[in-house]
């Protein structure tokens, strides 16, 4: 019971460490295309 516990901690941990990963690219990206559009870098983002 105990390895079972400590093994789903892990998993959970991994998960919510790829979701926070996520969210946190997705923000980045949002803030970038605003900076690439002022810029008139549009075409990078397309490449990304």
């Amino acid at each position: 019971m105990e390895q079972w516990k400590i093994e789903s901690e892990r998993v959970f941990r991994e998960d919510a460490l790829a979701k926070s990963r996520a969210v946190l690219k997705g923000a980045l990206a949002e803030q970038l295309a605003l900076i690439f559009k002022v810029f008139g870098l549009t075409q990078v983002m397309q490449g990304l």
